[in-house]
């Protein structure tokens, strides 16, 4: 074949330039143009295919392959195989040290009995592993007898630790596999079939572990340009505007007024722990620059969750006794003004500054909103954790029967925004009335259209970001990690809220008050937060949180699972929540039940979890 030319393996055409696909695995040596690619992308199988975008690149780079037999038995049916990346269940037994399971099938039902839940409860406990013994993943070796700590986990108690050995060794066989193949991953393009790299990617990143993405983020950031010299920031405190006064200017608005037009050029990495502008207080004694700092972080997300900017509102959860993280903000779709989507890109190129330099700004953001402003998809888990009501009647709308519905749902194609506005979902909405035959279709369109809101704002911020931070880096990431990255740990514990508790019809000496208080000792991090959010519907404790623990009277205890009672009195700073505890017998059997009672409560909120008859109508 003469050079720069490739042949495609389907309908045998030279293919000098333009794109190509290069089969991954050993045993299918194939070469595709796009047109047959497109065409028929399973006719080649296994169909994991690299992109490439020309075909000098294509004969330049050796990209990374694998064997069949790493993961089937060697057999003459390898075309008979459908092996993609999409994650559940792809990878057997032979993929780690045998013998993993006596067959395939018995792997398979093991496999079935790990929810997403408790594998993300083993990618935290690899990272964990990962950023203790400083390594990467592609250290780690499936035949070393290295032991995690599966008892900190009490969501995993129900697993014997051999299965979850080889559970953790599959997962982190996984990971290697991306990583290799992390490099050749068109990040920037747009998918072109379903069956696109960064498409199946971002089903599957929440699986890979954050030391695995940080390994590619750091080797960016690390290359990115350094500027010389810095832009002077000058904060004046004095004039700091309170959230009931109209004659001052907050913090916030001082740094987009002196910033807003050197954000490319100057938010870039510096030298350690420090700032990419330079940063002068006026009326504010600085003994600790850093504090200072810190400080002024602090301030601005005060700010930011207030009627001092008009930047973002709280969400229905927040604002009505109902739902689940109750503590949220969204971007406002009200802020449309050129001053605000200003302030706006200003905040995306903050949280960009906070995602490479480690500064922490608190950002209560639903999920909808980090995930409008990163670019992942919504879905009905977002329209639950924003306005939980709405969600419930979309579905009720959905499942119920035609003699309940015609008498009990009476509407016409249109929809209300927060404030009151209506917009018709199709032409002639307000007299087109919606029926038991045309339900799915209303439910359809008024879900993306709530799903939909704020998504000028969103593009706002994501502008000022990725004058900040690569594009691809953020698509390397879940939005929970751009969250967190930006936010901080929420993760707290039991002390700090033992602090916060009261007693009604118990105290702190009983029994099993000292066996729960032992057992939330006990829990991991993630599994005290997912107790926070089963009692109280926040996902953070922000400020002081009125806890309180009654008893709950039952004829068995011990058979009896906790009961929560969470009650919202209108602001972030004055919430109440009640635990309705039985009077277990044991610590063993507290943490059993409480464990049973969280871990049901977090399975309503899956992103993954789409399988009622109405999925499509929470899709925008």
């Amino acid at each position: 074949m003469d050079e720069g030319i490739a042949e495609c393996s389907a309908c045998k055409s030279k293919i000098e330039e333009g794109v190509v696909y290069q089969s991954a695995v050993k045993e299918v040596e194939s070469v595709l143009c796009e047109k047959c690619y497109l065409k028929s992308p399973s006719t080649f199988v296994p169909s994991i295919y690299y992109r490439i975008a020309t075909v000098k690149s294509y004969l330049e780079k050796e990209f990374p392959v694998f064997s069949l037999s790493d993961f089937y038995e060697t057999t003459d049916e390898y075309l008979s195989l459908l092996f993609t990346l999409k994650y559940k269940l792809f990878l057997p037994p032979s993929c780690v040290e045998k013998p993993i399971s006596p067959s395939l099938s018995e792997f398979k039902e093991e496999s079935k009995r790990f929810s997403r839940t408790n594998d993300l409860s083993l990618i935290n406990l690899i990272n964990s592993y990962l950023i203790d013994e400083n390594k990467g993943i592609e250290k780690l070796s499936l035949k070393s007898d290295f032991n995690l700590p599966f008892a900190r986990k009490a969501i995993l108690s129900q697993f014997p630790e051999d299965a979850l050995k080889r559970r953790t060794k599959v997962l982190i066989k996984f990971n290697k596999i991306i990583l290799r193949v992390l490099q050749c991953i068109d990040f920037e393009g747009k998918p072109v079939t379903a069956n696109d790299f960064y498409r199946l990617y971002a089903k599957v990143k929440d699986y890979l572990a954050v030391k695995t993405k940080d390994q590619i983020f750091k080797k960016v950031v690390t290359n990115m340009s350094k500027v010389k010299g810095r832009t002077m920031c000058v904060l004046d405190w004095d004039r700091i505007k309170s959230f009931s006064s109209d004659k001052r200017i907050t913090l916030y608005e001082q740094m987009w007024q002196q910033l807003k037009g050197s954000v490319r050029q100057f938010f870039k990495p510096q030298k350690k722990d420090k700032l990419p502008f330079r940063l002068k207080f006026k009326g504010k004694e600085i003994a600790d620059a850093k504090a200072m700092v810190e400080k002024m972080f602090a301030q601005i997300s005060a700010e930011l969750h207030s009627e001092a900017l008009p930047l973002l509102v709280p969400t229905e959860n927040n604002m009505k006794p109902y739902g689940d993280y109750r503590e949220k903000w969204v971007l406002n779709s009200f802020a449309t003004e050129p001053k605000d989507l200003s302030m706006l890109e200003f905040l995306g190129a903050l949280i960009g500054l906070c995602f490479i330099f480690n500064y922490t700004l608190t950002l209560n953001l639903a999920s909808i909103s980090w995930k409008q402003i990163i670019g992942d998809s919504v879905n009905k888990a977002d329209l639950r954790r924003k306005d939980n009501y709405f969600a419930q009647c979309l579905k009720h709308i959905c499942d119920i029967d035609k003699k309940g519905f015609e008498s009990l749902v009476d509407i016409s194609f249109v929809t209300k925004y927060s404030d009151g506005s209506v917009e018709e979902l199709k032409a002639n909405g307000k007299e087109t009335k919606v029926t038991y035959e045309n339900r799915y279709e209303y439910v359809q369109l008024a879900g993306k259209v709530y799903l939909g809101e704020s998504l000028e704002q969103a593009k706002a911020v994501r502008t000022g970001l990725l004058k900040v931070v690569p594009g691809f880096l953020l698509k390397l990431y879940s939005w929970r990690e751009v969250e967190r990255k930006v936010c901080g740990d929420p993760a707290f514990s039991a002390q700090l809220l033992q602090g916060m508790t009261k007693y009604i019809d118990c105290s702190e000496d009983d029994s099993h008050i000292q066996y729960f208080w032992k057992a939330l000792t006990q829990l991991a991090g993630e599994e005290r937060l997912l107790y926070l959010r089963f009692v109280s519907g926040k996902s953070r404790i922000l400020e002081k949180l009125a806890h309180t623990i009654s008893v709950k009277q039952c004829d068995n205890p011990d058979e009896a699972l906790p009961e929560a009672d969470a009650r919202y009195c209108g602001s972030l700073s004055n919430s109440s929540c009640c635990l309705k505890l039985p009077r277990y017998s044991s610590l063993e059997k507290t943490k059993e039940k409480l464990v049973s009672a969280i871990t049901a409560f977090s399975l309503m909120d899956d992103d993954d979890s789409d399988t009622d008859k109405c999925d499509s109508a929470f899709k925008a």
